[in-house]
């Protein structure tokens, strides 16, 4: 494929996903700029979260109705003036109205970006260009955080938007002269967008992915405060701690598709989510004593591995559970990953403002061993359910 067809879309594509994740790093500065607690200021997380989940599936029929090259302009366009505006926004509700806008345009614009990688490569070339994809996306998601984290600390929260804004500006020009004319997509149905909910061995492994999501994001979405409480780290330390939580979920995102290769979806899915459930019981363990700062490190890092090592096998598992509605069904995934966040997010707010930050990676593990108990249950048979009308 042309790279000058790729570069555009992979670099709008990681200004979208990084600012999904922004917030987590910079909550603390987030919420002493805009006067509210930091429970509260995890809202922005979990609203672009759920605005998100719910979007995906049901803004994604537009890519149909318009033409994509101006749509995805357009609405790329928007997304950046948004996050511009997050980052002079006054107050706390002000910010939270930009992130649900800017959720919505992200809504549109992950699965239109990903098609149209797709069907802009050669056919020999396809496998390739989503590849690259994915990884930009993995690469986002796992850098946004520290991203956030180092603006904050070093300039402003502020910032960390108007990075979002100057990525989103670069990818637009990029679109504006390179990206060729392209056809109408096909139009689905919203009752064919969910067909794969149909299928047993499907719904509960989307069920079981959006629970494992949200015990892991949980904490993550909490994980400055966590951190100083846990190992009393703060300032510069926080920044390098949350660099090398990112680095390992590069590597533990590696490490789930390698094991994917060796040992197959179904078994690597198991494993991981049960290391994840060790990991973040050890992680309530430390915060619950108070663990000095070169213990908390690496578990944090080892934490922060597995969390992100969950992705691969979750959607190769789906994917083999449903090959035959394979764009459906990672549609599906990625708005139950959102789902995740948002229920993570917003049930971590409720637990940090009533019990504190010791009480996060205890409900994480939890919830991961609901999520365990469910995903060993999920079978290559088809039972198919009614999908309502």
């Amino acid at each position: 494929m042309n790279r000058r067809l790729l570069l555009p879309l992979l670099t709008a594509l990681f200004a979208v996903v990084t600012a999904s994740l922004l917030v987590v790093g910079a909550l603390p500065a987030i919420a002493a700029g805009l006067h509210v607690s930091e429970a509260t200021a995890g809202q922005l997380m979990m609203a672009y979260a759920i605005t998100s989940a719910i979007g995906s599936p049901l803004l994604s029929g537009l890519a149909s109705r318009f033409d994509r090259r101006k749509l995805l302009i357009t609405v790329s366009v928007a997304f950046m003036v948004i996050n511009l505006a997050t980052a002079l926004a006054p107050t706390f509700p002000v910010a939270l109205g930009l992130r649900v806008l800017a959720a919505i345009c992200a809504s549109i614009l992950l699965p239109l970006m990903l098609t149209l990688a797709a069907e802009l490569a050669e056919p020999e070339h396809r496998g390739r260009a989503l590849g690259t994809m994915v990884s930009g996306m993995t690469a986002a998601m796992v850098v946004g955080a520290p991203v956030g984290t180092l603006l904050a600390e070093l300039v402003h929260w502020r910032s960390a938007f108007l990075l979002v804004a100057i990525l989103s500006l670069i990818g637009n020009i990029a679109l504006v002269r390179y990206l060729p004319p392209v056809p109408r997509g096909e139009h689905l149905p919203l009752r064919e967008r969910l067909a794969p909910l149909g299928q047993a061995s499907v719904l509960l492994g989307l069920i079981g992915s959006v629970i494992a999501q949200a015990g892991g994001m949980m904490v993550f979405a909490f994980l400055a405060p966590i951190l100083r409480t846990a190992g009393h780290i703060s300032g510069p330390w926080m920044t390098a701690v949350i660099a090398i939580t990112g680095l390992a979920g590069v590597a533990g995102t590696n490490l789930g598709g390698r094991l994917i290769d060796r040992i197959g979806a179904q078994r690597t899915l198991l494993l991981i989510t049960a290391v994840n459930v060790v990991m973040m019981a050890v992680f309530a363990t430390l915060t619950k004593v108070t663990a000095p700062a070169w213990l908390a490190v690496p578990v944090v890092a080892l934490w922060g591995g597995a969390l992100w090592a969950f992705n691969p096998p979750i959607q190769a598992r789906l994917l083999e559970l449903a090959p035959h509605a394979a764009t459906e069904v990672l549609a599906l995934n990625t708005s139950a990953m959102y789902g995740g966040q948002a229920v993570g997010a917003g049930l971590g707010g409720y637990l940090f403002g009533v019990l504190g930050v010791v009480a996060l990676p205890l409900a994480g593990t939890v919830m991961l061993i609901v999520a365990l108990a469910l995903l060993s249950r999920v079978r290559d048979q088809e039972i198919l359910v009614p999908v309502p009308a």
